[in-house]
């Protein structure tokens, strides 16, 4: 009878403890209770009446539902107790003023989901102003890993001398540009090592520096690729232990580093591919893309448009003769002068290997044919340099305006490439849709 019992009672204790595990103290009771009833149910089913009434088989019942109530009881406990460790070991523990200390665990973790944020974050192709949403995405990242506060990111700017904030152009921003040379941030930006305030690796002269300049600085650290400073954060307050912390300041500086480097070089492949290699302007492509926006822009609110075609005759003699150095030079300083005189509002780049194409905004043909010969007569100048070019490079031009219709880019560009080979076929310099315009008068070689 005794091995009955043992064997009908050891499947119950056992799943009241794996049970309990996953249960707090109270409802681990409660699981026992019921597995202690369903333990007597089961008795009174397989044992025959008169084993009931003998006395050390009725302890023996009563001692084994007792011990499973014990049993789910002792293994709720030692869940709570567990989960409790788990999460002062492990797990972010946030109030009011930052983390409290011993969350390295959180930080890491934090970190992690960083780098998981940053490769969606770079993916958005919507993405239209890159630094002013990496200056929020550094911001979230350094509260996320250490609860910093006051976070301001930096661009070396002026050759080294200035720092400018990323978010620069936003009215609402409460810092400016600062010397790239003075105080804590000058000493990190110019010797590349971080600075947090309080610690004996900063040095009690650094410490000095930041009092004596006023600096209310906890932390400062550069994002740089090799020796090339790239830019400087500074952080106003920490939520956790600088002196605990040191490994995890480390890996945060060394990761926001890394983004940072992935985003210049993310912004270099960009440029490389809208911008002419040579010129510097837009590619034909690129061109066309920022043109349809600024059509639409501009026919949205009625305002006119005009597009130009600055052709070079002869150039392609140049590269034809093998001197394709100093085709490209002559094309770069053209390009200085559109880059010089175009408005930032305008969209300028080079259409072929010897024309450059303008879209002027909020122009009719008239006053987009005085701007054009303004150019066209800067553009005359770099190419009247016979003695350094090798050959007389002449200067052409056509423009049509959209008037008062809404013509498509298409049939603007086609027109103005059509009155450009007008200008050439009558000897003029400028010829428009609503006149032909002399302006240099020079015949084609």
């Amino acid at each position: 009878m005794g091995m009955a019992l043992v064997l009908l009672w050891l499947p119950i204790i056992l799943a009241v403890g794996i049970g309990g595990r996953l249960l707090t103290r109270s409802t681990g009771y409660a699981l026992g209770l019921l597995c202690a009833l369903f333990w007597l149910l089961l008795l009174r089913v397989t044992l025959i009446a008169e084993s009931w009434q003998q006395v050390d088989i009725s302890l023996a019942i009563a001692a084994g539902a007792l011990a499973i109530i014990a049993m789910g009881g002792w293994a709720g406990e030692l869940s709570l107790a567990f989960k409790t460790s788990e999460s002062k070991g492990g797990q972010a523990d946030v109030h009011e003023g930052g983390w409290k200390d011993g969350s390295t665990n959180a930080s890491v973790l934090q970190l992690a989901n960083a780098i998981d944020r940053f490769d969606d974050w770079l993916s958005d192709d919507k993405l239209r102003d890159p630094w002013g949403g990496f200056d929020q995405f550094v911001r979230t990242v350094l509260f996320d890993c250490c609860a910093a506060t006051r976070v301001k990111p930096y661009r070396l700017c002026n050759d080294g001398q200035e720092l400018q904030p990323l978010h620069e152009n936003d009215p609402n921003e409460e810092y400016g540009r600062i010397d790239a040379r003075r105080g804590v941030v000058g000493h990190v930006v110019t010797t590349g090592r971080s600075y947090v305030k309080g610690l004996a690796s900063s040095g009690e002269l650094v410490d000095e520096i930041a009092c004596e300049n006023g600096e209310d600085i906890a932390w400062c650290f550069v994002a740089a690729k090799g020796n090339t400073r790239l830019g400087v954060i500074t952080v106003g307050q920490l939520g956790i232990d600088p002196a605990s912390s040191g490994p995890v300041l480390r890996a945060i500086e060394r990761v926001v580093g890394q983004f940072w480097r992935t985003l210049v070089e993310r912004i270099h492949c960009q440029e490389a591919v809208v911008t002419d290699p040579a010129s510097g302007l837009l590619s034909r492509e690129a061109f066309f893309h920022a043109s349809e926006n600024a059509l639409k822009e501009s026919y949205a609110t009625g305002e006119p448009v005009a597009v130009a075609v600055f052709g070079l005759e002869r150039l392609r003699e140049l590269n034809d003769a093998g001197h394709w150095e100093v085709a490209d030079d002559l094309v770069r300083e053209v390009a200085s002068v559109f880059q010089r005189k175009v408005r930032l509002e305008d969209c300028v780049g080079r259409y072929s290997n010897s024309r450059f194409i303008v879209l002027f905004r909020r122009v009719d043909s008239g006053l987009a044919a005085l701007i054009a010969s303004q150019i066209l007569s800067r553009v005359e100048a770099v190419c009247a340099n016979e003695a350094r070019w090798k050959i007389a490079v002449q200067v052409r031009c056509g423009i049509v305006g959209s008037g008062n219709n809404t013509p498509g880019l298409n049939e603007l560009v086609t027109g103005a490439l059509q009155q450009c080979q007008r200008a050439r076929t009558e000897c003029v310099g400028l010829a428009s849709d609503l006149d032909c315009v002399s302006v240099s008068g020079g015949v084609s070689a």
